[in-house]
């Protein structure tokens, strides 16, 4: 699922990241699936400073920005989900993933279970085990989507606020996404109902 783990990777001479639990293009030996990879292609430039910025809490603590000029960032998983964005962050010390859309470059993911979904921004702590879909969107199943996983074909849910998401624990069985709070003028519709609410949760 695609809440669980992703890869990043961009097109050539763009910052591209390996997140949690997902292959590298060129893993590193004896790394764990809990370790954090990151590859890019083209110059890293690395600024020596006085005092450590605010953002980071320690001294051992470290912030990763990605974003391509003139294209996008597209993180991977190895369960062949795909999200696309203007620019990424990875904070360390919350093990935080950040990914902000443009009007350019909107986020947009693509998962064989979820299906397709979009919100202005993605937000994941993988520390707390919880996740944010910022500002309006949708999330649409795919047609041919198997019964016994993901959401019913031709379910689509939207929402004019924000989605809380909940992930399960690193250890549980299956992973991925555990719930799903659904703020701000929801509309579910499928084939066989169409229901609308302030607020709607899905487990």
């Amino acid at each position: 699922m695609l809440f669980r783990s992703m890869a990043a990777s961009t097109a050539p001479n763009t910052a591209a990241s390996a997140l949690p639990g997902a292959r590298s293009p060129t893993p590193a030996s004896g790394s764990s699936p809990s370790e954090v990879i990151m590859t890019w292609a083209g110059k890293m430039v690395v600024t020596p400073v006085a005092r450590r910025p605010e953002q980071l809490r320690t001294d051992q603590d470290f912030l990763f920005t990605f974003g391509g000029r003139g294209r996008p960032v597209t993180m991977r998983s190895k369960n062949g989900d795909v999200l696309t964005c203007a620019t990424a962050e990875y904070h360390e010390f919350h093990r935080r993933i950040t990914a902000i859309g443009s009007e350019e470059f909107p986020l947009l993911i693509e998962s064989p279970t979820l299906g397709e979904a979009t919100a202005s921004s993605l937000s994941l702590r993988l520390d707390e085990q919880v996740g944010k879909l910022d500002g309006a969107g949708y999330i649409k199943s795919k047609p041919d989507k198997q019964k016994d996983k993901g959401f019913p074909s031709g379910f689509v849910v939207r929402w004019n606020d924000h989605v809380d998401l909940l992930l399960t624990q690193p250890k549980e069985k299956p992973s991925g996404l555990k719930t799903a709070q659904f703020v701000g003028k929801v509309e579910v519709t499928a084939p066989q109902f169409t229901m609308r609410g302030e607020q709607l949760a899905v487990h």
